[in-house]
């Protein structure tokens, strides 16, 4: 079986979520078959650079594969105004590129795959043109998009102006709107679609009966992330997370607004680090609160989290599940999250973690980890028996094959129509 897989930016190095899952799962597909890529990349030398770091890594795997970049500049002001012109959204116009469903064409021409993997629902767009026959298509759902923007609206921006809110909750709802109708088409489009978790795969079933959706956890590296002993010297919380993204954006306001200083009243001397690359203004701000650093990039989170007494993960809006969390977990650190931030993760409070949801509630846990370095241990070596036992990357790596096979069979004799796809049910409205 030779698979294409379509990914909105480069998947190296895995330094985010969307990455680590599209690296690993492409790593442990190339195991036994090809896998060849297709990428949008920005036209920067850190993007050319992990271009090439990725032709490496594919080439130095089991079946090899190609790797192909179409270089797509990310103009955000312009794809604001084309994406209100259009009446689209706005990641599916920012994403939009002739060049690359060009790139598409010429390689689904050159090569007969037996499967197309589609990453993220706005890359959907990309189709075969014209009325030659398309391979099965995966959908990997890293998150239900427009759940996202729906709990963005719902989440007011912390410490915001009254005019700052406002436009955070015309983008949510507007994107809303139109991420959920291309999304559930994009679903529709597929033979399959993968979700990251059961809350995802509910969503998606409810919206549209009887679409073919099968939950592939993330997973965590687990020999990446070993397990590091808790100490007295842990001091301080981290939070780490792509801090361009407007959950996390949202969640650091949060905890060092409206939680830190309730955290202080005991505990004045309490760092905090946050941890991540592409820190928006709101994030850089933070570091006027003394005691709190921002570090934008890192190569290796692993020693700030390893470092620190507590993970913190006070999401309060998104989809999908945190690759944060299970990093955590697997180096056998505490954590303390709220339920948003730990949803579709088989944890269960005060056994694995501690969840928290009203600023009060999550300073006092927080509080308490800090002066109890037995509790962290032991929330940390059960959190560490729980990576292990069902979220390594080898499980959902198999759990994607079974769904190849699967789609292969059902697919393999079946007329050429753009709309015969198990997801294209008559009568389901958008």
């Amino acid at each position: 079986m030779t698979c294409l897989v379509l990914t909105p930016f480069v998947p190296f190095p895995p330094a985010d979520g969307g990455r680590v899952r599209m690296y690993h799962l492409i790593r442990g597909l190339s195991a036994h078959r090809r896998v060849d890529i297709l990428t949008l990349a920005e036209p920067t030398p850190e993007s050319r650079a992990a271009v090439e770091g990725l032709r490496r890594e594919v080439a130095s795997w089991g079946a090899g594969g190609r790797v192909e970049a179409v270089e797509h500049s990310l103009n955000r002001a312009g794809a604001a105004w084309r994406a209100i012109v259009r009446g689209h959204s706005f990641y599916q116009t920012l994403y939009s590129s002739r060049a690359y469903q060009k790139a598409l064409d010429t390689m689904l021409g050159a090569t007969p795959y037996d499967v197309v993997q589609v990453e993220f629902a706005y890359m959907a767009q990309y189709r075969r043109s014209g009325r030659q026959a398309e391979p099965p298509r995966v959908l990997d759902e890293h998150n239900v998009e427009f759940r996202i923007n729906a709990t963005l609206a719902a989440d007011r921006a912390s410490g915001a102006g009254a005019l700052r809110r406002l436009a955070y909750d015309l983008y949510a709802r507007r994107e809303f709107a139109h991420r959920r109708t291309e999304e559930l088409e994009a679903c529709r489009s597929a033979d399959h679609v993968l979700t990251v978790s059961e809350p995802d795969h509910a969503v998606l079933g409810e919206a549209i009966p009887g679409l073919p959706v099968t939950v592939v956890p993330n997973g965590v590296d687990l020999a990446h992330f070993r397990a590091v002993p808790t100490a007295e010297t842990d001091t301080g919380v981290v939070f780490v997370g792509k801090m361009d993204y407007r959950p996390n954006v949202r969640a650091a306001v949060w905890f060092c607004e409206e939680i830190l200083p309730m955290i202080r009243r005991t505990r004045p001397e309490c760092a905090v680090t946050i941890v991540g690359a592409h820190p928006t203004p709101a994030v850089r701000a933070l570091e006027r609160i003394p005691g709190v650093t921002v570090t934008g990039a890192v190569g290796d989170t692993r020693p700030y989290v390893s470092r620190a007494a507590v993970t913190v993960v006070p999401i309060r809006a998104g989809s999908g599940t945190r690759l944060k969390i299970l990093e955590a977990l697997a180096l056998g650190r505490a954590v303390v999250s709220t339920t948003a931030g730990c949803e579709g993760i088989d944890v269960v409070d005060g056994e694995h973690l501690l969840i928290a949801d009203e600023p009060g509630r999550f300073a006092r846990q927080v509080d308490r980890l800090l002066g109890d370095v037995a509790e962290r241990a032991r929330l940390g070596a059960a959190g560490r028996r729980l990576v292990e036992a069902k979220y390594g990357w080898d499980a959902a790596v198999a759990t994607v094959e079974r769904v190849y096979r699967a789609v292969a069979r059902t697919t393999a004799t079946r007329p050429f129509s753009r709309d015969h796809r198990p997801g294209a049910l008559a009568g389901v409205a958008p």
